[in-house]
């Protein structure tokens, strides 16, 4: 093989994969392909599409990245960034966002120290929709508020 046959090889290869890339990539991908990639515990696959799909402003993609950094699933377990995804779910009106920040406020987390106002204020939105989760912990929540020497 000559010094431009080599080349030109290459330069096709790189094309190729780049063409690959972009159309096998995640951008084009949905809900059902990121949880079929997690179940299969193929991390940075649904990550890469819960990623594009939250920054388009899907809730549900902005819950399941906070659940990944929460649980360490194909990323660095981080609860503050967890609690960042959860919070843009919960301002876009995901419930189970509101619960998930309820109960890591309530329990603390990784780089996140107990809060039992901030879960308080969380978890009222569920109770008050009849969530019985939600009213639990923040029954116990009001409870350590209001008798703060009461073991949690």
């Amino acid at each position: 093989m000559n010094k431009n046959s080599g080349f030109a090889l290459l330069l096709v290869c790189v094309i190729s994969i780049f063409a690959v890339l972009q159309i096998g990539g995640c951008s084009g991908a949905g809900i059902g392909e990121a949880e079929t990639a997690m179940h299969d515990g193929n991390y940075a696959e649904a990550y890469c599409i819960w990623k594009s799909l939250a920054e388009r402003g899907h809730p549900i993609a902005m819950y399941n990245i906070g659940w990944m950094y929460h649980n360490g699933f194909g990323l660095v377990t981080d609860d503050i960034k967890a609690a960042q995804w959860w919070n843009n779910a919960a301002e876009s009106g995901l419930e189970d966002a509101e619960l998930a920040l309820g109960m890591l406020y309530y329990y603390g987390g990784k780089g996140m120290p107990r809060d039992l106002q901030k879960s308080a204020e969380y978890l009222m939105p569920g109770a008050a929709r009849g969530d019985e989760e939600s009213a639990l912990l923040l029954e116990l929540s009001l409870i350590h508020i209001s008798e703060p020497t009461r073991p949690l």
